[in-house]
């Protein structure tokens, strides 16, 4: 006689805490429209039933979950071998190309073989940002703010001479803060980086090898699915 039984979750993982911070329009506290790279990672382990609970912290806090081993799994973060040393990560969910934005027109049309040479120049950064990571690396002075919008805010008023940021975020950043002072805003034509997306674990989580597959699961149902082309089209993605 042969019994069938419901297969039970192929994970050992039945719930799991996110972690995130706040970088519209990929994450946002707002419960209408999360974000799109919230989206996706909801809906991948949606697709695998697994349930989340998701909390906002600053992004330094969530990188620091990680280093300190907790259960938890956080995101969109890029990879760096300074973060692999204590984290693991999953396939990539998203492309990311950060580009030096800047509104002195003497800093137009400028090309920098490495980040060192940014050294000469008033540059800006983020806390818990690759490219904050980047910077110290290459001995580059930048001046750390706590937000894409203050970076751009001191662009305006001529404190900085150059801030990263990719254009899907400044962008709608400008449209909506700065729309009489948006021609005065440009970015450098070459990406400062070209890079991917992640879920990011700790390498001390016992459950972060599981959460990762889950994830990377998920992420392929959404894939092959079109779910995923359509979160990225309803942000107004493009590759």
């Amino acid at each position: 006689m042969i019994l069938f039984i419901p297969a039970p979750n192929a994970f050992s993982v039945q719930s799991i805490r996110l972690v995130t911070g706040e970088w519209p329009p990929y994450t946002t506290e707002n419960p209408k429209r999360p974000g799109m790279a919230t989206e996706i990672v909801l809906e991948a382990f949606k697709a695998v039933g697994i349930g989340t609970t998701l909390e906002y912290y600053p992004w330094p806090r969530c990188e620091l979950m990680i280093k300190q081993g907790q259960n938890v799994a956080t995101f969109p973060y890029v990879k760096s071998p300074q973060r692999l040393e204590f984290s693991k990560f999953s396939k990539p969910m998203l492309s990311e190309k950060t580009y030096l934005y800047y509104t002195d027109t003497a800093m137009s049309g400028r090309t920098f073989r490495d980040i060192s040479e940014l050294a000469d120049y008033r540059v800006g950064t983020m806390p818990g940002f690759i490219h904050q990571e980047m910077f110290e690396k290459h001995d580059v002075p930048a001046k750390v703010v706590k937000s894409t919008l203050v970076g751009l805010e001191m662009l305006l008023l001529g404190r900085l001479d150059y801030f990263p940021s990719n254009t899907l975020v400044a962008n709608r950043l400008i449209e909506k803060h700065f729309k009489d002072k948006k021609d005065r805003f440009r970015y450098l034509p070459d990406p400062m980086y070209d890079t991917t997306l992640h879920l990011m674990v700790s390498r001390w989580n016992p459950e972060g090898d599981d959460i990762l597959k889950a994830f990377n699961r998920g992420l392929q149902k959404l894939r092959r699915s079109g779910r995923l082309r359509k979160i990225e089209k309803k942000y107004q993605f493009s590759r």
